[in-house]
C-alpha cells in the first residue's frame, strides 16, 4: 500500500487556500503548437459559436495572458445581456537548455512554457462553451468564478476572486444567504420507445 503522503502533493493556490491533489504530470506539457497559433485557434473556436467580442491581453516578458470575452445571453425577463467573462490561464514553467552568452555555453534554465498554458486554455474553453451551446449548463451557471462584476468601491474583479477570501476565511457557510429559486432543476422531457426491425 502507498503511503498517502507520498502520493499526495499541496499545491498553493492564489489567496493562500491549499488543495490536496495527486501527482500527476500537466496536460499538453509535449504540445508542439504556437501559442499564437493556438490564440488563432481559440478566436475560430469563440466566432464558430457566435462570441464575436472578445479581448487578449498578451505581455509575454510580463508572464500576462488573459481572454476578456462577452456573451449574449438571456436575463431573467426574457430581454438579451452580456455577460462578461475574464481567463487567465496558468503558466507552466519547463526546464530548457538555451545560450548563456556570458558563460560561453548551454545552461539549463526554467521558462514559461507558453504554448502548454495556451492549449490548456484552449480545451478547456470549448468544453465550457460547448456545455453551455448543447443546454448543460446556462453562461452565468458554467462560468460563475470568471464572471466580471464590479465591486461596491468600482473595482473591477471576477466572481471568485471576490468570494475567495470569505471563502479562504470561515468556508462557504460564511457566504450571504441566497433566496430560494423558483427555477426547476429539472428538465420536462417526453421518452418514446422505439424498436428496431
Amino acid at each position: 500500500m502507498r503511503d498517502a503522503t507520498r502520493i499526495t502533493k499541496l499545491i498553493r493556490l492564489k489567496g493562500g487556500m491549499q488543495t490536496p491533489l495527486l501527482k500527476v504530470k500537466p496536460p499538453y506539457a509535449g504540445t508542439t503548437s504556437d501559442p499564437d497559433k493556438t490564440i488563432a485557434d481559440i478566436n475560430r473556436l469563440l466566432r464558430k459559436y457566435g462570441i464575436n467580442d472578445y479581448q487578449w491581453t498578451t505581455l509575454w516578458d510580463q508572464q500576462i495572458i488573459e481572454l476578456k470575452v462577452m456573451i449574449e445571453t438571456m436575463g431573467g425577463d426574457g430581454k438579451p445581456r452580456k455577460v462578461g467573462i475574464k481567463v487567465t490561464p496558468p503558466v507552466f514553467k519547463a526546464k530548457r537548455r538555451t545560450w548563456d552568452s556570458k558563460k560561453g555555453r548551454n545552461v539549463a534554465l526554467e521558462l514559461p512554457n507558453y504554448s502548454q498554458a495556451m492549449r490548456l486554455l484552449y480545451h478547456w474553453l470549448k468544453i465550457k462553451i460547448e456545455s453551455v451551446a448543447f443546454g448543460l449548463k446556462e453562461v452565468e451557471e458554467e462560468f460563475m468564478s470568471d464572471l466580471i462584476v464590479r465591486l461596491p468601491n468600482g473595482q473591477e474583479t471576477t466572481m471568485g476572486k471576490a468570494f475567495r477570501p470569505q471563502i479562504a476565511a470561515s468556508g462557504v457557510a460564511s457566504l450571504p444567504q441566497l433566496e430560494s429559486s423558483t427555477e426547476k432543476d429539472y428538465v420536462d422531457a417526453d421518452w418514446k420507445e422505439t424498436k428496431k426491425e
